[in-house]
C-alpha cells in the first residue's frame, strides 16, 4: 500500500476536515482524516515522502526540500547580487548555502556539525517566515504604539497642568478668604471656593494650606 502513488478510492462517509489549530500569529488550517479516508491519505503522505526522500537524498533533504526549490526559485528571478541585508534574497542564499553545509556535513559523517547546521537552517527558514508574514504588522503596531504612547503623555501633561492650575487659583481663593476672616475652618474655606468655581470640597481642603 505504502509504494501507491495514486491512493485507491473509497466508498463512505467522507470524513476529510479542515480545522484551525493553534493561537494568534501561530493559528493554521490543518487538514484531518478519518475513517475510510485514513488509508488513502496515508499512503498519499507515504508516496510523497518517498519521492523526497529520494530526490532530497535523505531525511534532512526531504524535510528541506520545497525550501529549497522556493529559494532556488527567488535567486532564478534576481540579479547576481550582492542582496539588501534580510532581504527575501538574501535569506535565500543564506538557506541554501546552511542546507549545502549541512548536506556535506551528514555526507562525512559528522553527526554534530550537522545537527548544528541543521538547526541554523530552520531557525532561518522561520525566521525568514515571520518576517515576511508579520513584519509589516509588528512594524505598523510597533509605530501605533509609539502613538499612542506619545499622545498619552501630552494627555498626562496637560492634565497635570491643568490640576497645578487648579490647586493654585484654589490656594489663592483661600489666601484671600483667611485674610479676611482668619476665623474660618478649612473645611468653610473649601465650601466657599467650592460654591464659587466648583470642585469636590473635600478635595480642595485636602490642597489648600493656611500659610
Amino acid at each position: 500500500m505504502w509504494s501507491r502513488c495514486r491512493p485507491r478510492k473509497t466508498g463512505g462517509r467522507d470524513g476529510k476536515r479542515k480545522k484551525l489549530t493553534g493561537t494568534g500569529i501561530t493559528a493554521r488550517e490543518v487538514t484531518t482524516y478519518s475513517g475510510e479516508d485514513m488509508a488513502p491519505a496515508l499512503a498519499a503522505f507515504a508516496c510523497r515522502w518517498n519521492a523526497a526522500f529520494t530526490e532530497g537524498g535523505g531525511q534532512f533533504g526531504a524535510v528541506v526540500l520545497e525550501q529549497e526549490r522556493i529559494c532556488a526559485s527567488i535567486l532564478a528571478d534576481a540579479d547576481s547580487g550582492p542582496f539588501p541585508e534580510d532581504s527575501i534574497e538574501d535569506y535565500a542564499k543564506r538557506i541554501l548555502r546552511m542546507i549545502g553545509l549541512t548536506k556535506a556535513a551528514i555526507a562525512r559523517g559528522n553527526a554534530d556539525e550537522a545537527a548544528r547546521m541543521g538547526l541554523v537552517v530552520g531557525c532561518l527558514i522561520t525566521e525568514a517566515k515571520i518576517k515576511g508574514s508579520w513584519e509589516r504588522h509588528a512594524l505598523r503596531g510597533e509605530k501605533n504604539a509609539s502613538t499612542l504612547r506619545t499622545v498619552a503623555r501630552r494627555a498626562n501633561k496637560i492634565r497635570q497642568d491643568e490640576a497645578i492650575s487648579r490647586r493654585e487659583t484654589w490656594q489663592s481663593m483661600a489666601d484671600q478668604k483667611w485674610g479676611a476672616k482668619m476665623h474660618l475652618s478649612k473645611t468653610a474655606v473649601a465650601k466657599h471656593i467650592a460654591l464659587e468655581v466648583g470642585g469636590n470640597p473635600r478635595t480642595i481642603r485636602r490642597k489648600i494650606r493656611r500659610k
